[in-house]
């Protein structure tokens, strides 16, 4: 119990400083510990003289404030993005090549990016071990011809493996010399002799709005974005072709005002089953619903049921489903002056799967006969599921939000076509 006079607050402790728990001095004041003067960071080590050129001790990361810092990595990323006209189908048979003498590597600045925004990092290039490698009076020299950076989508299919998507980005070419690190001499035409050194060259790849599908896989079908980057070079007279490639996350940016807008009008399938024509005639009609059919994966999606039982017998189950269905085809639709006739092309290979399943427990006592029951039913989207409309040489991937209830006699489903996107909605504000 607090004593007489004394309130909550003057029975807490007053902080004290660090500097006050080292010198073995009691809690003081707040006042006389701001009289303090303020604590001056220990001095460097006298082996290590930041800022003037000498060497540093090796420790820490490379981008270490205390480290001079490289020329090669101030160097401002190009933006010169670029649609090849030949796409570059090598690289569908040979993702990387190596080479004893320079060697390549990919450092992202994101693990996701999305469409309309950029794919920004490094490429760091290794040039006969490094600089303080001294290169043999023996070893030819290395003329640099080149290096770019391209991002691409391929999509395989039952062992097939096509490219639906190229865009390129050259970091040195005749027009943009190496950096001084990497070449004493960058006012070359266009071979550069080269140096053993460590460079790092800034990259930047401008991406479209609707860059594509989402990435995908499964047993038979994969859609995947690839960035690769490659190295010409030439050794006594001979070319050489160093690449390395990684696999980046691209996904689209959907507009929630065009994406996520309701129907006009819900999107309803109805059934009905037929038990008895004895006396009368008693039935089940299944009605379920959706108010708009684009969701996006690790959300919920609402689905509408409305069951109608004009029978003698209970409704005891009733059961939600999302299901998968991904169609591979090995021929190019066909197509008119308007668009692609789709529909008029069969698939060679048909994979259904059921993602999600839920059975209606909480507060659902069943429906008793000659009765109705209306209610609106969830099921969460796993991450990762994605929906692919069909083109040239795509897989289509539809989902179908399947409501089935059980009697004793055969279930009664309904199957709802639905839209899932992997990517975030984003808000497109206009500058203004």
């Amino acid at each position: 119990m607090l004593g007489d006079g004394l309130s909550p607050l003057s029975i807490i402790p007053e902080r004290g400083s660090s500097k006050q728990i080292f010198q073995g001095s009691s809690a003081v004041s707040m006042g006389s510990a701001a009289s303090h003067a303020p604590l001056v960071p220990p001095p460097l080590p006298s082996h290590a003289t930041p800022r003037n050129g000498t060497t540093l001790a090796a420790r820490g990361r490379l981008d270490s404030p205390i480290r001079p810092p490289n020329l090669s990595f101030l160097r401002r990323a190009p933006s010169r993005t670029f649609a090849p006209s030949i796409m570059p189908i090598d690289l569908l048979e040979t993702p990387r090549l190596t080479h004893s003498r320079l060697n390549l590597a990919i450092h992202l600045s994101a693990p996701l990016f999305m469409g309309g925004a950029t794919v920004e990092g490094e490429i760091h290039v290794g040039i006969d071990g490094g600089p303080f490698e001294i290169r043999r009076r023996a070893t030819p020299g290395l003329s640099l011809s080149r290096i770019s950076t391209t991002l691409v989508g391929i999509e395989r299919c039952e062992g097939r493996k096509n490219m639906f998507r190229a865009l390129s980005n050259d970091l040195i070419d005749t027009a943009h010399p190496p950096p001084a690190s990497m070449s004493p001499d960058p006012e070359a035409d266009a071979t550069w002799d080269v140096q053993p050194s460590n460079s790092t060259l800034p990259f930047r790849l401008d991406l479209p709005v609707v860059m594509g599908p989402s990435p995908y896989k499964s047993k038979k079908v994969s859609i995947s974005y690839w960035l690769s980057a490659l190295a010409e070079f030439k050794i006594s007279g001979k070319k050489h072709f160093v690449r390395q490639s990684r696999e980046v996350t691209i996904l689209t940016v959907h507009d929630p005002e065009k994406a996520l807008v309701n129907l006009s009008s819900p999107l309803l399938a109805v059934d009905e089953m037929i038990l008895s024509k004895r006396y009368s005639k008693q039935t089940v009609k299944l009605t379920a619903g959706l108010h708009r059919q684009t969701w996006i994966s690790g959300y919920l999606i609402f689905v509408d049921i409305h069951i109608d039982n004009k029978s003698s017998k209970d409704v005891k189950k009733v059961e939600l489903q999302l299901e998968k269905t991904t169609l591979c085809h090995s021929y190019p639709a066909p197509s008119t002056n308007a668009g692609s006739a789709d529909v008029l092309r069969l698939p060679d290979h048909r994979q259904t799967e059921i993602v999600v399943r839920k059975e209606l427990a909480h507060g659902f006592q069943g429906v008793p006969s000659l009765s109705q029951d209306f209610r609106t039913c969830q099921l969460e989207l796993p991450t990762g599921l994605v929906s692919i409309e069909t083109a040239q040489d795509l897989p289509d991937v539809k989902a179908f939000a399947r409501a089935t209830l059980f009697q004793i006699s055969n279930p009664l489903s309904e199957y709802l076509p639905s839209n899932i996107n992997a990517s975030v909605i984003k808000n497109l504000i206009e500058p203004g």
